[in-house]
């Protein structure tokens, strides 16, 4: 039921995208996970469909694996706190609650991308953000060869033996 309603969001979310900017493009999933903290009484219930929004979103976006999941997960925490402690009965303070857990996921989500990846500066390759989503995607760089890995000499014999075995291997393919 509300996995498939999730499922239904974030593929609502994916067809917008191609029509909306992503920037003004809304998170449906997270406005889901939302009304799961405001209205359901299943607290391990909403937990699980939260962290399987999240972890879906994490995938379909291309972002670090487990980023948005944590962040549902925190937005379902916040919510249900907020529909216990708060007088959210009107349409006006719900939207004000929302508005302001939308700001807090967004400074969230950048807090989490720029630990995540510290060379994210101008002209880095580190982040790229996907034209399609908006969604940032993270690249590895790779470790750059070491010349003090081997000494000069290891690195000249095991070269020479490596030829030796491969020069009669290639001729015997050859005749």
């Amino acid at each position: 039921g509300l996995l498939g309603l999730g499922a239904v969001a974030l593929t609502l979310q994916g067809a917008m995208a191609t029509f909306i900017p992503p920037r003004f493009c809304p998170d449906l999933g997270f406005l889901l996970v939302i009304a799961l903290g405001l209205c359901w009484r299943s607290a391990i219930g909403g937990v699980c469909v939260s962290a399987a929004i999240g972890f879906a979103t994490d995938l379909l976006s291309g972002s670090l694996l487990g980023q948005h999941a944590l962040l549902r997960l925190a937005a379902y925490a916040m919510a249900r706190l907020g529909s216990r402690h708060l007088n959210l009965r009107g349409a006006l303070p719900q939207a004000a609650f929302v508005a302001g857990l939308t700001g807090a996921n967004g400074v969230a989500l950048a807090l989490l991308t720029s630990f995540f990846s510290p060379g994210s500066g101008a002209g880095s390759n580190n982040v790229v953000v996907n034209p399609g989503t908006g969604a940032v995607i993270q690249r590895r760089a790779r470790p750059r060869p070491n010349d003090c890995t081997l000494p000069a000499t290891a690195s000249e014999s095991i070269a020479r033996c490596t030829v030796r075995w491969l020069v009669p291997s290639a001729s015997a393919r050859a005749e």
